[in-house]
């Protein structure tokens, strides 16, 4: 199961392969990625910044476990190719393409909704909006 945290970020304490499976972060940092359990992950977002402070490289990995500073990772998710790091690059949870669309319900599961008995399939009135009075 993805695992969330709000405004969590890092820099990278060591340099990383583009085969490496884990990545070294301040501990104080990586000690924020609670309850890695069997099956549950955090996609984090790497980024190379320039010297402008742009960023223009980017790899999203998803973290299965955190200890003593070291993440280990899956490299390369979400159509992101495994690139080199070094020490200092960003790390940063951040919301992505993969996590929306994983949790927007299906067009067929919208269709079968109903409230109050009523389909969310019917026809719905539209009402001009001159139509309406305001008081």
């Amino acid at each position: 199961m993805q695992l969330f945290i709000n405004n969590w970020s890092a820099v990278l304490t060591a340099p990383a392969t583009a085969s490496a499976v884990s990545l070294s972060v301040p501990l104080a940092d990586a000690a924020k990625l609670t309850g890695l359990g069997a099956g549950d992950h955090y996609l984090l977002t790497l980024a190379v910044v320039d010297g402008d402070g742009g960023e223009i490289a980017w790899e999203v990995v998803k973290v299965t476990d955190s200890a003593a500073g070291v993440l280990d990772v899956l490299r390369a998710q979400e159509g992101t190719a495994a690139l080199e790091w070094a020490a200092g690059d960003r790390i940063s949870a951040r919301a992505t393409k993969g996590t929306f669309e994983a949790l927007r319900p299906s067009p067929a599961a919208v269709r079968a909704t109903t409230l109050d008995g009523l389909s969310l399939d019917a026809a719905v009135p539209v009402v001009a909006a001159d139509s309406l009075l305001v008081a």
